[in-house]
């Protein structure tokens, strides 16, 4: 970490990082969870040689210009795609190569709450135990039909327009923070106790 510490590249790596050595800071965590969100995908890799049995001339012209046009990038193209033969009858979140997951709709619920419930409440991160308080949203959808979520929207960047969030924001920028504590009502818990670093 000390190394770290000198190469300004790093900052921005929230696992390459440590906290800022403030112990009366205090570090809020407000996200919205509970809508469809890509998680991961399957790829497949497209064959960049010819079969030696297709003697489909206009197929052939096809990976010949792919081929040049690789050569011309210098290796920067990659011959790697979604595969959306992927579906699963066994999990309806696998489909068309992507597994969906739990989130706000762009931004996976891991990726959203992990440093929050873990990572910052380990010494290596944070090593002036700066108080770290997360509060989460939980996307509910409104009795009419609302272009931007609603009052009660957790979407990513629809949040903005969460009466709760804002209320939350406005103590926080106020200074009047004492009944804000942790509200978590997800599984991100469980979630980041599973990640070993």
């Amino acid at each position: 970490m000390q190394k770290v510490k000198e190469d300004r590249t790093k900052w921005t790596n929230v696992l390459e990082s440590q906290l800022p050595n403030a112990p009366d800071m205090k570090i809020y965590c407000l996200y919205g969870y509970g809508k469809e969100t890509e998680r991961k995908y399957y790829y497949a890799r497209e064959q960049l040689e010819d079969d030696d049995d297709d003697d489909d001339d206009v197929e052939d012209e096809i990976q010949e210009k792919r081929k040049r046009f690789r050569d011309k990038l210098g290796g920067l193209l990659r011959n790697v795609f979604i595969d959306s033969s992927v579906n699963s009858d066994k999990d309806p979140r696998i489909k068309s190569g992507v597994h969906n997951g739990e989130g706000d709709g762009t931004v996976p619920l891991l990726s959203l709450g992990y440093m929050c419930v873990k990572g910052w409440k380990n010494p290596l991160y944070n090593p002036a135990g700066i108080k770290v308080i997360t509060r989460e949203f939980q996307h509910q959808v409104g009795p009419v039909l609302d272009l931007r979520g609603g009052e009660n929207t957790a979407d990513h960047v629809d949040i903005l327009g969460n009466y709760e969030l804002t209320k939350d924001v406005l103590k926080i920028a106020s200074g009047n923070v004492k009944e804000l504590e942790d509200r978590i009502t997800s599984v991100i818990r469980e979630f980041a106790a599973k990640v070993k670093l």
